[in-house]
């Protein structure tokens, strides 16, 4: 964790004096849904994660090497093809929903229709476009539903992340290095600001943390969370704001009162001091998946939003295979299933292992099948499409 944490920092700088007030200094209280984490002690009902979701279908991905992932950042589903974007290679991936390879989208370069750093990507429904965001360029690029390049829309900012805001609009996560001072901007299709939201001061060391703070799609509009803060908002089309999640770590958590002190919020990272959000989170219709760090540890929270319960390793699930090589939700399909994916290389010695040895295997038959006869000098990730279950207790 040090060493993602030195890697990825981009840069250190200094702003002004003033400050402003913050939209994050809400009551927690205020929050329609508290996820409280302070309670870690296991009880003897811990269920397997096949007990809480239910795993509806896979995909295994096909292809020559070209097409194999390290991983998916985000994971669009679409009119029977499924977009991915890897952004460890920063590529952007076409495959039909069998599985089958289509294409690959990016071209590199600093010209015309050229990306120079891919970053995120999201798919427009409204416009039916893909569009890839290049954080060195400031710039979206536009795709049709092919993978055919259509045109760029030049920002006169830099961001690292973004979001579709139905109708019409998109969000920028700006990473607190914009002269606006605001780190949430709204643009119209065509790139134009309409609005401008979570101020933060001048007098900050600015830094971009990859690992927290975060934007993406929600039930309605979008979900938002800074990168010092365990408070998730939601941001609807007509930019109101509301705080929907605070996730609760107790004596533990980074006070919100600091979470501009992005200076000490690293040496405490770095020390290992503070438990925080990660910027991997997704919601459904019945609840919200996300992935959290305490001291050196990941893990995964699955919350269902009409018991209000949490499920995690720390208390009452266990730590079996499927919740172990699981990822952390990467989009939703357009019926609402969460999409993960696993790698089979990863998790193949240890199935079979477990297999050998006669114990149980909690999950569906197809995902064990299709981890079995993955190739062994290498195969493709394997996306899983799963929903929060109500069969629990």
């Amino acid at each position: 964790m040090k060493s993602l944490i030195r890697f990825f920092i981009i840069c250190l700088f200094f702003f002004g004096t003033q400050s402003f007030a913050q939209p994050g200094n809400q009551n927690v209280n205020s929050a329609k849904y508290l996820i409280d984490l302070t309670v870690t002690k296991r009880n003897s009902e811990s269920r397997c994660l096949n007990d809480i979701v239910r795993t509806n279908k896979i995909i295994v991905l096909k292809g020559r090497k070209d097409f194999y992932l390290t991983g998916a950042s985000r994971i669009r589903v679409f009119k029977d093809r499924v977009y991915i974007f890897d952004r460890s290679q920063e590529k952007l991936f076409i495959f039909e929903a069998s599985g089958s390879p289509v294409r690959q989208v990016l071209k590199r370069g600093n010209g015309p229709g050229e990306v120079s750093k891919a970053f995120d990507f999201d798919l427009d429904t409204e416009n039916m476009t893909l569009n890839v965001l290049d954080v060195n360029q400031r710039k979206l690029l536009l795709y049709d539903l092919n993978g055919v390049f259509i045109q760029e829309i030049k920002n006169d900012f830099q961001s690292f992340y973004f979001s579709c805001l139905y109708p019409q609009k998109r969000a920028f996560y700006i990473g607190y290095f914009d002269p606006s001072y605001y780190n949430l901007h709204i643009t119209n299709t065509k790139g134009k600001i309409d609005h401008l939201l979570f101020p933060f001061p001048q007098n900050i060391k600015s830094m971009f943390f990859p690992f927290c703070g975060h934007i993406t799609r929600g039930k309605a509009g979008i979900l938002y969370s800074d990168a010092c803060s365990n408070e998730i908002y939601q941001i609807f089309s007509d930019e109101s704001v509301s705080l929907k999640y605070y996730i609760d770590f107790g004596k533990s958590s980074w006070p919100e009162s600091q979470k501009f002190d992005f200076h000490q919020y690293f040496m405490e990272l770095q020390r290992f001091n503070i438990d925080f959000l990660q910027n991997f989170y997704e919601e459904s219709d019945d609840g919200l998946i996300f992935q959290y760090q305490k001291r050196n540890k990941v893990y995964k929270g699955y919350f269902f939003k009409d018991t209000r319960r949490l499920y995690s390793i720390e208390s009452n699930l266990r730590d079996d295979l499927y919740y172990k090589y699981l990822s952390s939700p990467r989009g939703l399909s357009e019926n609402g299933d969460f999409i993960s994916y696993i790698d089979p290389m990863r998790i193949k010695d240890e199935l079979l292992k477990a297999i050998s040895s006669g114990n149980s295997i909690n999950m569906i038959e197809p995902l064990k099948e299709a981890i079995i006869q993955s190739d062994e000098y290498g195969s493709n990730i394997i996306l899983v499409f799963y929903e929060l279950t109500p069969k629990r207790k």
